[in-house]
């Protein structure tokens, strides 16, 4: 591109010099002061001013006769006589020169015209203002005549003697300081004939780079991107999609594309103008952009309808929550000129392979499942294989349900005893969550605990069963029962959050129970998250007094470390570990072994999900402290622990082992 605007350059100078008529005799060119008009340091250059022709005679002779410049880009080559032009009326040439002037100072692009010596012949006005020559008299002088920099200019001025000795265009680049900064150039030399064919200067035609590369940039956002949001467009969109169906075709993963609707957008209530409707869209698209991963592609396809493709889909479910996540967030009023704006949105769901194997197709099939999700009501999302629907729907009522069972006091804890294994004394307990529903009855906590961690209800819940768990220890020790220890549960989403700390402080404050009574599960997944801040907030825990378990430990990937860095005080070994002991040499050699690496990190050692009686008596054989599980005691309401608990403090079922239960 810039090699053809360099070749339009010289066309556009050599046109305008054969758009001027010759005479025989060459006449002087109009000097400004002539015309009535200041000198211009920038004037198309004229050589021949030396050439000074008679004053006309009459008023006639000066209509035939007017001063003519010369061609722009060649000087007369000395001692040679001047080819014959026609006159042509000074009014005429005058508007031709100050046209050419204003296109060339038009263009972004430096144009300079040097002769032989080098020195300057013309520079337009980005030219002038790239070398700072604005107010100096520079034209006809070299530049080290005007102090330029040598070390931007020596090689240029080399490649112009270059273009002088070989008559061959070149190129070069170069990085010049101007008023703006640095500024990397891109040169076009080419050599200007006289008509003779002589070499009479050279045209220098300098492009910034870092414009075009901008420009450029610009262009193709122009293709790839939605102008009123930034978001990708149906072109990208439809390229990303293309891309991920390749790649989950060679690894057999589903994908998932889900069409997002506006509701109702045209018909807003208020109604909005054009701008602020605008201003509405860039919000929408900025809160679904906050609500996805930095992964997953967020598209604008027409005026209200967006494409989501969620990245690294590991369950059609999971599209499902995304789609349940997207909805949620559009609830929140928006903002716009002071006024309040509801949005409502419907969502269409496909999946790759089962709805389609294509692109095209599974737009089409997400746009039929759109339209199910606009005639079942709105604010809901669907999809094609009603299988699918069913599950979603499920999902969605019991989320609701949820949401309900605080307040409606479904929620329950059930206390299940831990047990001294040297002893076989009560010393504490496991406080787990139950919910019962009157429609649904008895939920596991496999299928809402899940939900509420994605939905963040596990915060509220949460702060729930501490504060209860921690007054039943206060209520037990009232009964006259022996301090206990309790532990809690904490999920993730509950730790990672900034007030976390501040929240089990105040509940301890509160229930007036000791620091040192409660202890926190944490699982593996807790302690991968956020090592900085994971650090930060169990130094804050461990500095009030509270004692930190890991639990569940050997399903997840904590690395020994963890321990000694985190100063944790208890190992739950998952019940995983232990199932064939009593059966299987190797898992009590493994039992035996994690026994040993506990007791060497100095920490509590606790095994969860003692079942049996054969189990018990390995475990005795071992360094592990606790135990928990159905073989010792199911978990039981507050009241009932304090019956189970015995005079004697020692389970009451301990001598007859129970029938295995689930697991805890």
């Amino acid at each position: 591109m810039f090699k053809s605007l360099s070749l339009s350059l010289r066309r556009l100078l050599l046109r305008f010099e054969r758009s001027i008529p010759r005479s025989a005799a060459q006449a002087p060119e109009i000097r400004a002061d002539e015309r009535g008009e200041p000198p211009s340091p920038n004037r198309i250059p004229a050589e021949a001013e030396s050439t000074a022709a008679p004053e006309p005679t009459s008023d006639s002779a000066a209509g035939r006769a007017e001063p003519v410049p010369p061609q722009i880009a060649a000087a007369p080559v000395m001692n040679e006589p001047e080819p014959a032009v026609a006159p042509a009326p000074a009014p005429e040439l005058t508007a031709r020169l100050h046209t050419l002037e204003i296109l060339l100072d038009a263009l972004p692009d430096l144009v300079y015209l040097h002769d032989r010596d080098l020195r300057y012949r013309y520079a337009n006005a980005p030219g002038r203002r790239a070398l700072g020559l604005d107010n100096e008299s520079w034209n006809g002088r070299h530049w080290r005549e005007l102090n330029r920099p040598a070390e931007f200019l020596e090689p240029l001025e080399a490649r112009i003697r270059e273009v002088f000795a070989s008559g061959e265009a070149m190129r070069h680049e170069a990085v010049w300081p101007t008023a703006g900064g640095e500024r990397h150039y891109e040169f076009a030399l080419a050599p200007v004939h006289d008509p003779a064919g002589a070499i009479q200067t050279v045209v220098v035609s300098g492009r910034d780079l870092g414009a075009r590369q901008a420009a450029e940039q610009h262009a193709e956002d122009q293709h790839w991107r939605d102008p009123l949001t930034g978001l990708p467009n149906r072109v990208l969109a439809r390229d990303r999609v293309r891309q991920a169906l390749t790649l989950a075709a060679r690894a057999n993963t589903p994908v998932a594309l889900l069409r997002l609707e506006l509701d109702r957008f045209a018909s807003l209530d208020p109604p909005l103008d054009s701008e602020p409707s605008d201003r509405l869209l860039q919000a929408i698209a900025a809160r679904l952009r906050e609500t996805l991963h930095d992964t997953d592609t967020l598209s604008r396809l027409d005026r209200a309808e967006f494409l989501i493709l969620p990245a690294g889909l590991s369950h059609p479910a999971t599209a499902g929550r995304i789609a349940q996540k997207l909805l949620a967030a559009l609830e929140r009023p928006f903002i716009v000129d002071g006024q309040e704006v509801t949005i409502a949105a419907s969502i269409g769901i496909s999946l790759f392979p089962s709805d389609g194997h294509d692109c095209a197709a599974l737009l089409r099939t997400a746009g039929a499942a759109l339209r199910d999700a606009r005639d079942s009501g709105r604010n809901l999302y669907r999809f094609r294989d009603e299988r699918l629907n069913v599950e979603a729907l499920e999902r969605l009522l019991l989320e609701k349900r949820l949401r309900r069972a605080l307040d409606a006091q479904e929620l329950d804890l059930h206390y299940q005893p831990l047990v001294e294994l040297a002893t076989g004394r009560i010393v504490g307990a496991e406080a787990l969550l139950r919910w019962r529903n009157a429609d649904l009855g008895s939920v596991a906590p496999t299928h809402f605990i899940p939900i509420a961690e994605r939905n963040g209800l596990i915060v509220p819940i949460g702060i729930w069963v501490l504060e209860t768990a921690c007054r039943q220890v206060r209520d037990w020790q009232a009964a006259g029962l022996p301090e206990l220890t309790m532990t809690v549960n904490i999920s993730a989403v509950q730790f990672q959050r900034t007030d976390f700390v501040g929240t089990v402080a105040r509940v301890l404050q509160e229930s007036g129970l000791d620091a040192g009574r409660l202890t926190l599960d944490l699982t593996e997944a807790v302690l991968a998250q956020d090592r900085d801040n994971t650090l930060r907030t169990v130094q804050r825990l461990k500095a009030m007094g509270i004692r930190l378990a890991v639990d569940d430990f050997g399903a997840g990937y904590s690395s020994i470390s963890d321990f000694n860095q985190l100063n944790l005080d208890e190992l739950k070994l998952a019940p995983r570990f232990i199932r064939d002991l009593g059966v299987s040499p190797d898992d009590e050699t493994l039992a035996r072994a994690i026994g040993q690496l506990g007791r060497s990190l100095r920490l509590t050692l606790l095994v969860k999900g003692v079942e049996t009686a054969e189990q018990a008596a390995s475990l005795s054989q071992g360094d592990y402290d606790l135990v928990q599980g159905y073989h010792f005691g199911e978990p039981v309401s507050g009241e009932e622990f304090a019956r189970f608990f015995g005079l004697n403090g020692t389970p009451a079922r301990a001598a007859e082992p129970t029938q295995p239960g689930p697991a805890s």
